[in-house]
């Protein structure tokens, strides 16, 4: 048993650093601290403190993740950054995501899965390929992802034509180029341009390589 002689806030001004006869023992969240009537002269043992800080921080920090996680479905690396933000330890972020897995809350394919199937008739394979790299996912599980992407001529029939009637003189080339920046797949995009008859001059451009040109 000691005697606190110092409680010290933290960077994260919810936290607060417990000291005992002049020793650091660990960090706690300050309404814990309040609850449990850790303060500066109060006497308590190191084990306690840190047993009250492993509790708190535990709920506190699933609290967080529910909260985080509600808003929005999140990826295994999202959410282990945000956490990591928190100042929360390594071994306590694993121990959360480990929970949310088995529960389901976290799950990377099923999250990849359902963005594919939302965002395949409006956006190309190669942009959802990026959106989900950004989202943090593996890119093994995008790979495995995205098979259903594949195939998306009808899509981009549908964004050539909206293209080819808002341009008076449209050409080839620019047509490929816009719908290579919506992410579409070469042979996709290059069957779309195909089925439009470009009479403007030099509009009939042919890419007889096959080779990309973005």
């Amino acid at each position: 048993m000691g005697k606190i002689t110092e409680l010290k806030s933290q960077k994260n001004k919810n936290r607060v650093s417990v000291y005992i006869d002049g020793e650091f023992v660990c960090g706690i969240d300050a309404l814990t601290a309040v609850k449990y009537g850790v303060k500066e002269g109060a006497e308590f043992s190191a084990s306690r403190i840190t047993e009250i800080a492993e509790e708190s921080d535990k709920q506190v920090a699933s609290d967080k993740a529910m909260d985080y996680i509600q808003r929005r479905a999140r990826s295994k690396k999202q959410m282990q950054k945000y956490l990591l933000s928190k100042d929360y330890s390594p071994a306590l972020v694993d121990s959360i995501i480990k929970k949310l897995e088995y529960y389901g809350y976290i799950d990377d394919l099923k999250l990849a899965k359902s963005y594919v199937n939302l965002k395949k008739d409006s956006r190309g394979v190669n942009r959802i390929r990026a959106d989900l790299m950004r989202m943090e996912i593996d890119k093994e599980i995008i790979s495995e992802a995205i098979k259903d992407a594949y195939g998306q001529y009808e899509a981009c029939l549908k964004y050539a034509e909206k293209y080819m009637k808002s341009k008076k003189e449209p050409t080839k080339p620019k047509l490929y180029a816009h719908l290579a920046s919506k992410g579409f797949a070469y042979d996709d995009i290059a069957r779309a341009v195909n089925s439009f008859d470009f009479k403007n001059g030099g509009s009939n451009e042919d890419f007889g390589d096959g080779e990309e040109v973005w």
